[in-house]
């Protein structure tokens, strides 16, 4: 463990210009302050490799990403509280994922995300929507919502579909509006 957490840090130091890029992006878009949570892992990149199964409906799952665990809360919550003091507080069920593409395919990329129409919950009534992922651009979705990547168009292609993935988690003080972003790597991968 000691290892994992000192390559982390390592790797905030290497990216640290990329990182920041990251959270001004963030905050541009979210319009609301957004901070990097230092003493957690960074924001993974993610590199899915073209090949023959990757072209399959069934190479690519349909997940929801976890909320971070209970035992690294205290850690976002240190860095919200060095943002707006003792009171801070996080609504760690708002959780967010952002996917910010670096690189795809020329046939491109996108991401696959479900949705009940009309707040049923039959799973029969779920409807997927793709949303276009090209580089330089971002897809937020809550992590809790089911999504997957599309699959690739063609095993031929050399170029391979990166991107950045990272939480974002709204945090804020008690008795005021003023929400911000703690934005942090991805556990475990």
């Amino acid at each position: 463990r000691e290892s994992n957490t000192q390559s982390a840090f390592e790797l905030w130091d290497i990216f640290d210009d990329e990182w920041e890029d990251l959270r001004d992006f963030i905050q541009f878009t979210m319009w609301e302050p957004a901070y990097l949570v230092r003493n957690m892992w960074p924001p993974a990149i993610i590199v899915h490799l073209p090949n023959l199964p990757a072209t399959r409906e069934s190479a690519h799952e349909i997940h929801q990403d976890a909320f971070i665990p209970s035992w690294t809360q205290d850690i976002v919550l240190d860095s919200a509280r060095n943002v707006v003091g003792d009171s801070a507080y996080c609504e760690w069920d708002h959780q967010m994922t952002v996917l910010i593409n670096l690189r795809v395919p020329k046939t491109g990329a996108a991401v696959r995300f479900w949705d009940l129409p009309n707040s049923s919950e039959s799973p029969q009534e779920w409807q997927s929507f793709d949303i276009p992922h090209q580089p330089g651009k971002a897809v937020f979705i809550e992590c809790r919502r089911p999504h997957a990547i599309v699959p690739f168009k063609e095993p031929e292609s050399l170029v391979e579909r990166m991107c950045i993935h990272a939480y974002m988690i709204p945090c804020r003080a008690q008795n005021r509006d003023d929400r911000h972003w703690q934005i942090l790597g991805v556990i475990g991968r």
